[in-house]
């Protein structure tokens, strides 16, 4: 069930056309969370759930530079918000099953 999942999330188009809001699209689908609100102030563990998710593809797949994603997602610091995201990320995907599952069905999209 969890390949149709990506089938869903995103259309099959070359990567080198995905850009950021299409991932955040995804990310958005996949956490049943709305858009803005993933890139909001929000505090709220689903929010910020869906940001480091995005701000993990972005950066560590997307292969876009910390100052990009912090731009992207309106994060009124430095990059070291978005570096914080990633680490964050990297422990989720280790440590929690529902979060290790999303990414694995989301890191096909910069492939």
């Amino acid at each position: 069930m969890s390949g149709s999942l990506s089938y869903w999330l995103m259309p099959q188009i070359p990567a080198k056309k995905k850009d950021n809001n299409l991932i955040l699209e995804s990310v958005s689908r996949a956490f049943k969370v709305n858009k803005d609100d993933i890139i909001s102030k929000s505090r709220k563990r689903e929010f910020v759930d869906a940001r480091r998710m995005l701000c993990f593809i972005l950066h560590k797949k997307a292969q876009r530079t910390s100052q990009e994603v912090s731009e992207f997602i309106n994060c009124n610091k430095d990059h070291a918000t978005v570096l914080y995201h990633c680490r964050m990320a990297q422990n989720l995907i280790e440590t929690d099953r529902n979060f290790k599952d999303i990414y694995h069905s989301l890191k096909y999209l910069c492939y």
